[in-house]
């Protein structure tokens, strides 16, 4: 196949150049180009050599390659948004950021690509520990000078923590609060669920009064009663005191836990002259026996129906009354739990005799010296 040859259109006729020859055209003018070469398509299998021109510019055939298009200067645009319809090697200045962005054409995607890629550094050395920002809590005071400043003042307050943002001061901390001047560090946390009910607590009946039990009939020489925090306290000058009430109907059981600060802890039965009742009596080691006694008097004893046992805190004692209709049983117990029976008897055999009682009482018989009582405890079922 024989070589192309460029052709010369020459007086209206299309010829080649002479091998040697030179094609040379006359200068452009404001009128007219030298050479025009129109817009078209670029082709499918240019040789080495083809020129041609499209919309996009004018493009070449090298030693293979397809150069071009030239004369065509990249699109530079400033904006803070992409420039649309953008072509690859066009400009883009993000103003808002203040970085240069290329557009890239790879083998599968277009995309605007960071022409100075910002690199990392190395990381720096760690620095050293600054100061703590505040001190540790103290309970909020008024009139008192607090710090902004780190470390700065922390007080609680309600149960919540502060630090103090704004330097002064104190007055009145809502005031203050409302003010900016603390700022909330840590708020008081919910109230826990309630523990579990102890011994004493699952037994006690609320604090006893006088109005409570019913023990308004004061005997000895100086008794007086009065309610107090712990229970009904009653009292006297002298040995041998009691306060009592009318005898519940029967049956019905009575018990009651008796603190004593002086002489024996008695709960029992009376007709208004003789008592018949279970008593703690403390040794001089501050432990004690218990006595069901039968006395004609309070302070003057008549006979002892049982002894108990000993070796455990007469000081502090629950004991117990109980009259079913026929028989009277008396019982105590260390922990209001656990109740053991000091004796049991028929009234109608009991020191009382036939006509039996009217009232009960708690008190403390017998003895020397002022005495000392208060009920904790009392329950009637």
């Amino acid at each position: 196949m024989t070589a192309r040859r460029a052709l010369v259109l020459k007086n209206g006729n299309v010829s080649q150049i002479p091998a040697g020859d030179v094609l040379t055209l006359p200068a452009s003018t404001t009128a007219a180009a030298s050479l025009n070469v129109p817009h078209g398509t670029a082709p499918t299998s240019p040789t080495d050599g083809d020129f041609w021109a499209t919309a996009a510019g004018a493009f070449i055939r090298i030693n293979g390659v397809t150069k071009g298009p030239f004369g065509a200067g990249a699109a530079v645009t400033v904006s803070t948004s992409a420039p649309s319809s953008p072509a690859a090697g066009d400009l883009w200045w993000k103003s808002d950021e203040g970085r240069l962005k290329v557009y890239y054409t790879d083998s599968d995607s277009s995309q605007w690509v960071d022409a100075n890629p910002t690199v990392p550094g190395p990381q720096g050395e760690v620095g050293g520990q600054g100061p703590a920002p505040w001190i540790a809590p103290a309970a909020w005071v008024t009139a008192t000078a607090y710090t902004a400043t780190a470390p700065a003042s922390a007080v609680s307050q309600g149960g919540s923590s502060y630090a103090c943002l704004i330097s002064h001061t104190s007055g009145t901390f809502a005031t203050d609060l409302a003010a900016g001047k603390w700022g909330l560090i840590a708020s008081k946390g919910d109230t826990g669920a309630s523990g579990a009910t102890g011994l004493f607590g699952s037994q006690l009946s609320a604090t006893p009064t006088q109005s409570d039990t019913g023990l308004s009939t004061l005997v000895g020489t100086g008794a007086a009663s009065a309610d107090t925090a712990a229970g009904q306290r009653i009292t006297s000058t002298s040995a041998g005191m009691a306060a009592k009430s009318a005898a519940p109907a029967t049956p019905y059981t009575v018990t009651a836990l008796l603190a004593g600060n002086a002489g024996a802890n008695a709960l029992g039965f009376t007709d208004g002259t003789k008592y018949q009742f279970v008593y703690a009596n403390p040794s001089p080691s501050g432990y004690g026996i218990l006595n069901v006694q039968a006395n004609p008097t309070l302070n003057t004893f008549n006979s002892t129906t049982a002894t108990f046992s000993s070796g455990f805190n007469a000081r502090l004692i629950w004991l117990r009354i109980s009259d079913d209709g026929t028989n009277v049983a008396f019982a105590a117990s260390a922990d209001g739990v656990n109740f053991t029976t000091v004796t049991s008897f028929a009234k109608s055999g009991g020191y009382l005799g036939g006509s039996g009682y009217s009232s009960i009482f708690v008190g403390s018989p017998g003895g020397s010296g002022a005495q000392d009582v208060t009920i904790m405890s009392w329950a009637i079922a």
